[in-house]
């Protein structure tokens, strides 16, 4: 498939000064059954009918694919676009193109006839595929061949290197030296892959196979070695002319980018909750086919974002027993105290930091991105000396892994940048009822939306389309006739069906959960209470979005309070549109959040005592109000995310002795006294493929 990728806005040298072609490539794996073997049903209803949709795994997924698994992985061993074939200086292009995943396609045998207009590169079928199915497809045009799962071999890997090479567009390159060296690396051996897509950036991949062959523990060595590539690569990039440059000069960059420089990491952490295994029937074991299926979806991941891929060992009940104990208790009427829940937060990460080693909880707590593949919110812990949960600080997303086979399809397709560098069509649903009893609510939702015309009058980068849907066919209508849109924000009261397995969200008197929306824009926005629980390993309302062709969806796992989510989602909004204007450094949607949540800290203190409020807003002797105050002391020191809320109580406290109010909101400033509303908010799916701003290299 030839996907353009023009970076026109881009001051680069060479090519990337003009407008730069990537030529990437479409695999195409045919598995043996219908249509519909790769969708896992998402079934409701009773318990006999949850357990009669189930199959039995830990994860749902279909044993029909276990067959194409090999086929997966050999993908994942060849060339994700036409650059990974060229002896070139790569790292500038690289960096511009962020990141660059295998595009993978599954599809079932009875589909044979419809491949072609998917321009497949290559086509691995199912051995069991019938005669005439193969048949069919051998009459396919196909770019380099047509193989059976049986025939991948490392001598076939490396004569589709060479095929690949040989077809090229950019014919003036030389092809990478290691053309001829391709291995097909079996079980652990292929935790090694991101390493060696990044070694061919300098065309040295024998030291990563010697490794493979020489030891047999080597996941510690993988780690070490592939962290000193990644900061060479860094090195690289913040030299503007490396070839000029001499030793001394590229070992003081490298002792500088160590220190600064911040790592991708990509997580496994399987499992599922008791009461989900006693609802549908699962397994309470990971089965092998399971655990290399998640490996699979992993190692893409960690190839595409250059990341370090940690594998965490199967969940305990004990923590979802923790997380359904959280999430009932601060669904009812008088919730834990402030106290409680930072305590039980903190709980979370004693059993997740002992499956740790020193240096991965380093590398997770300053990591760059950080993807999790779980049905758990590993963020929400609060981990050793923090005084936030990870989600407060770190650019966290999900995906999850329930159900597997869907999970897997999801995963598999190329995900295309989405420009949001221009300008966002907003799609504001309001699903709340206009009365006595959602009075508060919908203040607030008319304030944010009061807000967020005014940010697009201002600015002209967020169109927003207002319209009340108070029931679900309203709801379709409105997407239905918006289909261009680019976000769908849905102000909804939340319901979350504990008996029956299930969270979606009201419109007005009707519970949805999605399961109708065929057509859904790239991001959902769910401004509602509880959307998607994890404690019980639920079905939420999230997943269905995602299952629906959503790229990411934006949703809570407690019921919210209106006006801080009201104040979120206008920073958020605001945020957004800065960054297209080039007014704030934020070049995705992940990163924009990220800016959001590690300084939202303030306003959780702001709303958990009306004086603080008052007294914040009031002016100083200087004539500004305290906020301002806060904010000016806040941009001229370094504030350490993980410790927001010490850092934040120091400053205020600074100010309160400036002003003879030493001890003032002592309650609030020394005892860790507020509620973290802002930690229950999760991404699921793929925020950071939302671009705000080309890279300038």
């Amino acid at each position: 498939m030839c996907v353009e990728k023009k970076y026109s806005e881009l001051n680069t040298e060479d090519e990337l000064s003009q407008n730069v072609s990537f030529y990437c490539y479409s695999y195409v794996i045919v598995f043996k059954g219908g249509d519909k073997t790769i969708e896992s049903p998402i079934v409701f209803g009773t318990k006999n009918e949850l357990k009669e949709s189930a199959n039995g795994e830990m994860h749902q997924f279909d044993p029909a694919l276990a067959n194409i698994l090999p086929a997966i992985s050999y993908c994942l061993h060849l060339p994700r676009f036409e650059w990974d074939t060229l002896n070139d200086f790569k790292p500038r292009i690289n960096k511009a193109i962020g990141d660059i995943y295998h595009h993978i396609i599954l599809l079932p045998s009875v589909m044979a006839s419809q491949i072609q207009m998917y321009q497949p590169t290559l086509i691995i079928y199912d051995d069991n595929c019938e005669d005439f199915e193969i048949k069919q497809l051998q009459t396919i045009n196909v770019e380099i061949d047509c193989v059976p799962v049986s025939a991948l071999t490392d001598k076939l890997l490396t004569s589709h290197w060479k095929k690949l090479y040989e077809k090229r567009k950019l014919i003036e390159y030389e092809p990478i030296i290691s053309l001829n060296n391709q291995h097909l690396l079996t079980e652990d051996q292929r935790l090694i892959l991101p390493s060696l897509f990044f070694s061919r950036f300098y065309n040295d991949i024998s030291l990563d196979y010697q490794l493979v062959h020489d030891m047999k523990d080597h996941t510690e060595k993988i780690v070490s070695d592939y962290w000193k590539r990644i900061l060479w690569f860094e090195t690289l990039a913040r030299c503007s002319e490396a070839s000029l440059i001499d030793n001394n000069t590229f070992n003081n960059e490298f002792e500088k980018t160590k220190t600064q420089s911040r790592i991708n990491v990509v997580i496994t952490l399987p499992g599922i909750s008791r009461k989900q295994r006693e609802l549908r029937g699962n397994s309470g074991d990971l089965s092998d086919m399971e655990a290399e299926v998640i490996r699979l979806m992993a190692l893409r991941s960690a190839i595409a974002k250059r990341a370090l891929l940690i594998e965490l060992p199967l969940l305990s009940n004990s923590l979802y027993n923790q997380l359904n104990s959280l999430e009932v208790d601060l669904k009812a009427e008088i919730r834990s105290n402030n106290d409680s829940v930072i305590r039980r937060l903190r709980q979370l990460s004693v059993e997740l930091s002992s499956q740790l080693s020193e240096e991965q909880l380093h590398l997770i707590k300053t990591a760059n991105q950080l993807t999790v593949y779980s049905d758990f919110p590993f963020g929400l812990a609060i981990f050793d000396d923090d005084d936030v949960s990870l989600h407060s600080y770190q650019n966290v997303t999900y995906r999850p892994i329930s159900p597997l086979a869907n999970s897997l399809k999801f995963e598999l397709l190329a995900t295309e940048k989405i420009d949001f560098t221009r300008k966002v069509k907003v799609l504001f649903a309001e699903c709340i009822i206009d009365n006595k009893e959602n009075q508060y609510c919908r203040e607030c939702s008319e304030k944010l939306l009061d807000y967020m015309n005014k940010l697009s009058k201002a600015d002209g980068k967020i169109e927003v389309t207002y319209r009340e849907t108070l029931s679900v066919s309203s709801l379709l209508s409105f997407l239905e006739e918006n289909q261009d849109a680019d976000v769908l924000y849905i102000s909804a009261h939340g319901f979350y069906d504990y008996s029956n397995y299930k969270a979606g969200i009201c419109v007005g008197e009707e519970n949805w959960m999605a399961e109708d929306c065929f057509s859904v824009p790239p991001l959902v926005i769910l401004s509602a209470c509880h959307t998607n629980p994890r404690g019980t390993g639920c079905v939420s309302i999230s997943d269905m979005f995602l299952r629906w062709g959503a790229v990411a969806v934006l949703g809570t796992y407690i019921p919210i309070d209106p006006q801080r989510n009201a104040y979120l989602m206008a920073r958020l909004f605001s945020n957004i549109s800065r960054s297209i204007c080039n007014k704030l450094p934020y070049k995705d949607l992940l990163e924009c959040w990220s800016g959001c949540t590690a300084t939202n800290i303030l306003v959780e203190m702001m709303s958990e005592l009306d004086s603080f409020a008052k007294w914040l807003e009031k002016k100083n002797k200087s004539g500004i109000t305290h906020i301002e105050d806060f904010e000016k002391r806040a941009r001229s020191r370094t504030m350490i995310a993980r410790k927001s809320y010490e850092d934040t109580c120091s400053i205020i406290n600074e100010m309160l002795n400036e002003e003879g109010l030493s001890g003032k909101f002592s309650n609030l400033l020394s005892e860790h006294n507020f509620f973290p509303e802002m930690s229950f908010y999760q991404w699921e799916g793929k925020p950071e493929s939302f671009i705000l701003k080309h890279i300038i290299i």
